[in-house]
């Protein structure tokens, strides 16, 4: 199944222009693995982060590095949009149609190497 989305304008226009914000839902894992600082709070909590919908994938990581990870870098982070799999950092928010009451899921990710 193919998801249509709309161009980010008609999106942005959809939820109240180009300065729109939206709340997102961003759901932490739980890690027990010791190699993962205990800073970064994976304790499987829900983060609720409030942005503009002209923010990248990227710019989302980096608010729940700051807002909820303590400071774990972007580039250990992989989110995930269930309509859509895995989001790609150059990408806004409006560019994917992803709104206010949006759940992601927030992965770490792993790099060759063992598993």
């Amino acid at each position: 199944m193919h998801t249509v989305l709309l161009s980010a304008e008609d999106f942005l226009a959809s939820q109240g222009g180009p300065g729109a914000t939206a709340s997102l839902a961003v759901q932490v894992p739980q890690s027990d693995d010791a190699s993962n600082p205990a800073s970064w709070n994976l304790n499987g909590q829900t983060a609720a982060l409030s942005l503009p919908l002209l923010s990248t994938v990227k710019q989302v990581k980096e608010a729940l590095s700051a807002q909820v990870l303590g400071g774990m870098p972007a580039s250990k982070q992989q989110l995930r949009f269930a309509a859509l799999g895995f989001l790609k950092d150059g990408q806004t928010l409006a560019e994917l149609n992803i709104g206010s009451g949006a759940v992601l899921e927030l992965s770490l990710k792993s790099r060759g190497g063992k598993r």
